[in-house]
């Protein structure tokens, strides 16, 4: 019972004081570092709960609403014109702003690769300067968007709705790119939703494997195909 109630504190401490309030600060790596320590000891569910809340505290406070504004539309004017020869720039300057508001500035980047997923590689690549903390709100945050009610299927019934392919195509880049993030809840995620019969969650494991290892899922492979994978460099060169 005293440690259950020791983690209510906790958890109260960092979603409704310390996450926030974190926005008045000069950033501090060193400080994320030991906030993150902290949410690590609690699971991805109530990790999701901190998060949502510590957003929800900058729509109560006035003055730290003026903030969050702010930040978004900085974050906004960044994204407008980041490209791949000022990535690294502005990357330091998105760094900046997402170490100081995490959840805000989160929220705006995966707005931006749902609608523009020519920009997902070079998103990525400017996320290098952010903290171990604002890439775990990353994390989770993605996650949710990806567990959306919305359709993941157009009306055809064929394709795969714009949002949710990007989305995926997002987090295989962001887990390549920083090999030293957790994929655990990700792939708990998958697993989850595929056993409650939502296979195009899928969709996030080929993303995975495709981007991490190199290896292309090939959809329509011939029975010639299959036999030259088991066959030797020779053979498969005078094919």
């Amino acid at each position: 019972v005293g440690e259950k109630v020791y983690k209510l504190h906790i958890e109260a401490l960092l979603s409704i004081c310390v996450l926030p309030w974190m926005s008045l600060i000069r950033p501090n790596p060193q400080l994320s570092s030991h906030v993150l320590n902290l949410i690590k000891m609690f699971s991805f569910s109530v990790r999701t709960k901190i998060y949502k809340h510590a957003t929800s505290s900058f729509t109560q406070t006035r003055y730290l609403g003026t903030l969050a504004d702010r930040a978004t539309r900085a974050t906004q004017r960044i994204l407008r014109r980041l490209s791949k020869e000022n990535s690294k720039h502005l990357g330091r300057k998105l760094g900046k702003l997402m170490n100081r508001y995490p959840c805000t500035v989160v929220r705006v980047v995966l707005e931006q690769v749902q609608s523009y997923p020519n920009m997902i590689q070079v998103v990525v690549e400017s996320l290098k300067y952010s903290s171990t903390l604002s890439l775990d709100v990353l994390v989770n945050s993605l996650i949710v968007c990806m567990s959306s009610s919305k359709s993941k299927i157009k009306s055809d019934g064929q394709h795969v709705e714009l949002w949710f392919s990007s989305l995926c195509s997002f987090a295989g880049a962001l887990f390549k790119r920083f090999k030293l993030i957790d994929l655990s809840a990700t792939l708990q995620y998958v697993l989850n939703t595929v056993k409650d019969g939502q296979i195009l969650d899928l969709l996030i494991l080929k993303e995975l494997i495709t981007q991490m290892t190199g290896i292309e899922v090939l959809r329509d492979i011939s029975e010639t195909q299959r036999l030259l994978l088991s066959a030797g460099s020779h053979l498969q060169m005078h094919h």
